[in-house]
């Protein structure tokens, strides 16, 4: 399921209110507890997902896993590789925008 299906009319309200791409991502990790490449440019708007997700990490000290996945892609090619982003939530306490492990 792809996040932009996920997202409802109150998340899309939220995120407009976020100004910064990586807190719109962390909102994201928050709320589904993951997130995909895809899910940063369809749902998001953010191109730079990858960087993003290394903001996180490096400048604001969030702890987040890369695990590789394989997946259909929109050809129908099957073993397609790519990444989903997790957050660790045996480090990752002190949540900003929920409060407590996903909302």
């Amino acid at each position: 399921m792809f996040l932009a299906e996920l997202l409802t009319e109150n998340d899309r309200e939220n995120l407009k209110k976020i100004k910064s791409q990586c807190d719109r991502i962390l909102y994201c990790l928050e709320k589904f507890g993951k997130i995909t490449v895809n899910d940063c440019v369809y749902a998001l708007g953010i191109a730079a997902g990858p960087r993003r997700i290394k903001d996180l990490r490096d400048k604001h000290n969030i702890p987040i896993e890369s695990i590789p996945r394989k997946g259909k892609n929109r050809w129908g090619d099957k073993n397609t590789p790519y990444v989903e982003y997790t957050l660790d939530t045996d480090k990752y306490t002190e949540f900003k925008y929920f409060g407590g492990k996903y909302a």
